[in-house]
């Protein structure tokens, strides 16, 4: 008689953003990005991280600029592909409480310009293109595609 193995899935979990979490994870889109800046976006508004495992597979947050205006960031290792669905679920509600919590009526976003994938996940997350290239936008100048969530657009998540 054969022995039947039921396959486990591994649930991922958040846990709120630790400074300890940025230095465990290699961002996919940048894998030498000083862990400072991950540090400066978390330290400016609420963030959160995305564990599988005992490791963080994302971290991500909205950085508070001024009353009624937020920045999304967030920085993911290559792991977190397999977790997609899980993750879009989680940061639209993370990104629905931050607006309601902190009465913002406009959410900003970059992807890399050459940054695809980025670039729709926003689209999917209710994000619309501003239009255009930022160029030289980054710290080391590589562009960027901005992107706005902003009350009364069709996909304002409130």
């Amino acid at each position: 008689m054969g022995v039947c193995h039921l396959a486990t899935k591994i649930r991922p979990e958040v846990r709120p953003f630790q400074i300890e979490d940025v230095s465990r994870l290699v961002n996919r889109d940048d894998p030498n990005q000083s862990c400072d800046i991950t540090i400066q976006h978390a330290n400016a508004g609420p963030a959160f991280t995305a564990w599988v495992r005992d490791r963080p597979v994302g971290c991500a947050g909205v950085v508070l600029a001024w009353p009624g205006v937020g920045a999304a960031w967030m920085s993911v290792s290559d792991d977190i592909a397999e977790h997609g669905l899980w993750l879009t679920r989680l940061t639209r509600a993370f990104l629905r409480d931050i607006i309601r919590v902190h009465r913002l009526h406009r959410l900003e976003a970059v992807a890399l310009d050459e940054s695809v994938r980025n670039q729709q996940w926003l689209r999917v997350l209710g994000f619309a293109p501003e239009g255009g290239i930022a160029h030289a936008y980054l710290p080391d100048k590589r562009a960027v595609q901005r992107f706005e969530l902003v009350e009364g657009m069709d996909t304002w998540p409130m």
